[in-house]
């Protein structure tokens, strides 16, 4: 799965993933990309995306 970054949010970004249960399951940085994939197992998941200690993107994905 692929996350995009507007441009002027990518420096110091941190992407986390978490599982239905709210257990982290993977965390990325993103700095000076536009985009970060992951690889998880099929399910349902929650994600918030940091430019440095404000969030700024957050939600819900399937994968299928």
């Amino acid at each position: 799965m692929l996350f995009w970054v507007p441009r002027n949010n990518r420096k110091n970004c941190r992407l986390f993933l978490f599982d239905m249960d709210g257990k982290l399951v993977r965390q990325t940085n993103i700095s000076d990309e536009k985009t970060a994939s992951v690889r998880v197992d099929k399910g349902n998941y929650l994600f918030e995306i940091f430019n440095e200690d404000e969030r700024i993107e957050n939600g819900s994905i399937i994968v299928k």
